[in-house]
């Protein structure tokens, strides 16, 4: 019962934290930050598929990192994307989540197309940031 009490605590704090921080240092610093890391972990996930491909850590540690890094970078995106536009938030959601589902798409089939094996896969899932981080402009 302590414990549950305690998670709470610890994530209301970090809820506050991270909104301070965004706030002080803007939306572009994060989302450099997260297409940098996820950008890094694409890259540590394609090595670790060539060089380990049959241990899970080497997916699960790269990936986590990978997420990590979307979420730095999506969570000011999305909010900027919210907030962008005349029509109603509901319609902006619409079309953000059925934007992303579109592209998730794509990549399924395209995994599908190229091959079944871990390398293909990575490659696939390294892709996504290293063209966002190497296109990336100043918002």
């Amino acid at each position: 019962r302590t414990g549950k009490r305690g998670g709470e605590f610890v994530n209301l704090f970090l809820t506050i934290s991270i909104k301070h921080l965004v706030a002080d240092t803007g939306n572009e610093k994060w989302i450099k930050l997260g297409l940098a890391l996820a950008y890094i972990s694409g890259i540590a996930l394609i090595l670790c598929s060539f060089l380990l491909p049959s241990h899970a850590a080497s997916f699960i540690v790269p990936m986590s990192f990978y997420t990590i890094g979307f979420g730095f970078a999506a969570a000011p995106l999305n909010r900027m994307t919210m907030m962008s536009t005349s029509e109603s938030k509901g319609a902006a959601t619409a079309i953000f989540y059925l934007s992303m589902a579109t592209l998730g798409t794509i990549m399924s089939l395209g995994i599908s197309v190229l091959g079944k094996g871990i390398v293909s896969s990575c490659l696939f899932i390294a892709a996504a940031p290293a063209i966002a981080f190497l296109t990336h402009k100043k918002l």
